[in-house]
């Protein structure tokens, strides 16, 4: 839990569980990857199966960044799990000692997008979008548009970044981009205790825009 101080109170915020930023994703019909949730190596082994090598495994806990802290691997076979799953489980807890258990995913493969969100003290409800992944820090490539905002808006945004030059898969299925800007708009309006929301990555895949990852902050 973090604490956030304000020129007027005091607010406590913290990270809502995995599953259910997931599940919030899924009902504004936002894609997500294809997620099972384990709590044992023996699940864990039937999950990986089930979806096919090679997978994710990533802790679902109360922490940012996962994957500076050794909480997501990539198993590419199956004699890997055992020993990925554990290394996974101790690097969590030299890091938190709450945790929902480890997802389970597809290995995705794309041009990697951020779209999230934030409420800011000055200007109000802000949506975010850019390049994702390592180069979301890296670059800072993104734009920002106050809600309310329109199609044009979106598609404005879009334009303003290098990940539409850089990307030709952007480019093509732009509209679907717009479509999920103006989504992510829409579930910010409605959940007012959200203060935060980054979806990163979101994969431009072959087969669409997936929702690789989640952050969601609530207030209080």
């Amino acid at each position: 839990m973090e604490l956030f101080i304000s020129a007027s109170d005091i607010v406590f915020m913290h990270k809502i569980a995995d599953s259910v930023a997931f599940a919030l994703l899924k009902k504004y019909k936002i894609p997500t990857v294809h997620t099972i949730l384990v709590k044992d190596i023996k699940q864990a082994q039937a999950a990986a199966t089930k979806i096919g090598y090679p997978v994710v495994l990533k802790i679902s806990a109360d922490m940012v960044h996962k994957a500076k802290a050794g909480c997501v691997k990539t198993v590419y076979k199956e004699s890997e799990l055992s020993h990925a799953f554990n290394t996974v489980i101790k690097s969590a807890k030299k890091v938190t000692k709450k945790t929902e258990g480890m997802f389970i995913e597809p290995l995705l493969h794309g041009d990697e997008l951020i779209i999230g969100g934030k409420r800011d003290p000055s200007f109000g409800t802000v949506v975010v979008f850019g390049s994702g992944g390592v180069l979301a820090d890296v670059l800072k490539d993104v734009s920002f548009r106050v809600l309310p905002i329109s199609r044009f808006d979106a598609q404005m945004m879009i334009g303003e970044t290098r990940a539409v030059a850089a990307f030709p898969s952007l480019q093509a299925q732009e509209s679907h981009v717009v479509d999920l800007i103006l989504k992510v708009a829409r579930l910010l309006e409605s959940n007012p205790k959200i203060a935060e929301l980054d979806i990163n990555p979101l994969f431009l895949t072959a087969h669409g825009l997936l929702a690789a990852d989640v952050r969601i902050i609530e207030k209080g």
